[in-house]
């Protein structure tokens, strides 16, 4: 009878301490992530491979459009848009919204 208390004792904690890990993460993702939602300075609008390990990056930082080369040692400037470029179109109507798109046409 000793080993099954025990036993129950340990599966007690281990539930336990599971339940603590996730409720951390839930308070982490509902409260205290900073720069996830829209506090964020800088955003990334698109983005582009350009070789292995090279990228080139449209940002917009305090309302102004960065064009910036991205390397594994570097970060350059490559052209500040004036603030009357238009932004980015929006991106593709994701699958989901294609598909209840065709269901209402006859």
């Amino acid at each position: 009878m000793e080993m099954g208390a025990t036993v129950i004792q340990v599966i007690a904690a281990l539930v336990v301490t599971l339940a603590l890990v996730f409720a951390c993460a839930y308070a982490l993702r509902r409260f205290g992530a900073v720069g996830v939602g829209g506090g964020q300075v800088i955003k990334v609008l698109s983005a582009a491979s350009v070789g292995s390990r090279e990228r080139v990056l449209l940002l917009e930082v305090h309302g102004r459009q960065l064009l910036v080369g991205v390397t594994s040692n570097s970060v350059t400037p490559l052209h500040t848009f004036d603030t009357d470029t238009p932004s980015v179109a929006a991106p593709a109507a994701d699958f989901r919204s294609i598909l209840k798109g065709l269901s209402r046409q006859p």
